[in-house]
């Protein structure tokens, strides 16, 4: 009887265990993106111009930023890998730097680990003279 038990008590512990593992692999990541789009209006051409995006875990998951690109070398992402706990808000800063004068729209992707989804930020304004 109490090997019974006993057996009993190693296979609950094993199910619970591994339905633990299974749910948290296949949770999902979720988060939302207060602004995708920043307008700055018109900033003059020797300033530098900056967008604060704001990326809100809205999941019970940590998030992790794999990666941020932008589509032009005057568009400058500043992010880090750290982990953006459930019910956090990251704030992800973008630099444009004025060069050219005249409307200008720069996009920034963001790879998230554990989803294909890929966010598009969008930075734009119009650069003018001093």
């Amino acid at each position: 009887m109490r090997n019974k038990l006993v057996i009993l008590l190693i296979i609950s512990g094993l199910v619970l265990f591994f339905g633990y593992i299974i749910k948290s692999k296949f949770e999902k990541i979720e988060f939302v993106i207060e602004k995708g789009l920043i307008d700055i209006g018109k900033v003059k051409k020797k300033d530098k111009s900056e967008a604060i995006f704001k990326i809100k875990n809205t999941g019970r998951k940590g998030l992790i930023i794999r990666n941020v690109i932008s589509d032009c070398h005057c568009t400058i992402p500043d992010w880090s890998s750290n982990v953006i706990k459930s019910g956090e808000t990251y704030l992800l800063k973008v630099t444009y730097d004025n060069h050219k004068l005249g409307f200008f729209e720069q996009t920034v992707s963001v790879y998230i680990k554990g989803t294909k989804q890929v966010p598009l930020l969008i930075m734009r304004g119009t650069v003018v003279e001093d």
